[in-house]
Order: C-alpha cells, then sequence, then structure tokens
C-alpha cells in the first residue's frame, strides 16, 4: 500500500469514483433526479480531509463545467473536502491525455510524483497518470479481470481501502 505522507495532493476522478455515474440521466450531473455517492467514499473523504492533505477532482465531465460539478458534490454533501477542482474544459485536455494529467500539477502547484490518482478507468484514470510519473490507486469496484501493471494498488471497496490506509 502506498505511504499518504509521501503525496501532497490527492486527486480523485468524478463519475463512479466519487459518485455514481447514471448512465439513464442526461445532461449535467447536478440536474439529475438523484445523485449517490459511492459506498464508503465519504468515510475515506473525511479520513484523508482530516489527515490535512489536499485533495483535488479531475474529470473529463462532458456534460458539466467546474461550477456544476461544485454543485453536484455540494449537494451530495462532499464539496467541502476538496480544494482543488479541474475539469477537462479547464485543463484543454481530456483524460488519458498526458498534458490533462500535466495540467493538474500545474494547477495544485506540486510535482508530479508528488500526486496520487485515485480512479475507476484503467485506461483513462490510471494508464494516463501514471505514464506522467503520479502514483495511482485503481478503484475496481466493477472487479474487472486482467493485468494493471501501471497501478501502484487496487482496492474494490472504499472500507477496504479505509482500512489499508488507517
Amino acid at each position: 500500500m502506498l505511504n499518504l505522507n509521501e503525496f501532497k495532493v490527492i486527486i480523485f476522478d468524478w463519475g463512479d469514483t466519487l459518485m455514481r455515474d447514471f448512465p439513464q440521466y442526461k445532461g449535467p450531473m447536478y440536474y439529475w433526479p438523484e445523485v449517490k455517492l459511492m459506498p464508503g467514499v465519504d468515510k475515506v473523504l473525511d479520513f484523508l480531509y482530516n489527515k490535512k492533505i489536499p485533495l483535488c477532482i479531475a474529470s473529463n465531465a462532458e456534460d458539466s463545467d467546474t461550477n456544476l460539478m461544485k454543485l453536484a458534490l455540494k449537494r451530495a454533501g462532499i464539496e467541502r473536502y476538496f480544494k482543488y477542482f479541474l475539469s477537462s474544459d479547464d485543463a484543454g485536455f481530456r483524460k488519458p491525455h498526458p498534458e490533462f494529467f500535466k495540467s493538474i500539477a500545474k494547477y495544485v502547484n506540486v510535482p508530479i510524483s508528488d500526486c496520487l490518482m485515485i480512479g475507476n478507468d484503467y485506461h483513462k484514470d490510471i494508464e494516463g497518470a501514471a505514464k506522467t510519473g503520479m502514483k495511482t490507486l485503481f478503484y475496481n469496484f466493477l472487479k474487472e479481470k486482467g493485468d494493471f501493471p501501471l497501478a501502484n494498488d487496487i482496492f474494490y471497496d472504499y472500507n477496504d481501502l479505509l482500512l489499508k490506509l488507517s
């Protein structure tokens, strides 16, 4: 497991990493009839927040700009945990493009090697981040089979991650 003390910022993907991405709903998540956190994520966010580790959300968020993303997070009760918010519109690149991840490090003003990326999409979140020098945690809640060589670690639910971090 990774040592939290080696990171100056922890970056989370948004859809299906922090909040459930319901395919039946269209448009910005903030306007959806329901929003739902991924199970146990609130406990992990609270733990990391209390450890004083700055948290960032970085998302391709096709239908939501950064302001709508913040409103959806607020609606779910987790906006307060985050110091930084970055959408692909802000970055000018989409995951897994290396420039997307470089723009995160520039935005939060820390070296790429001091960033940890947590995401549920191995190709977009994990490969993209790892190829730029970020450490990665693959949230494999779908229990996909295969090799994931660029993931520094894999977890299947947030309760297990919390035990690993504690």
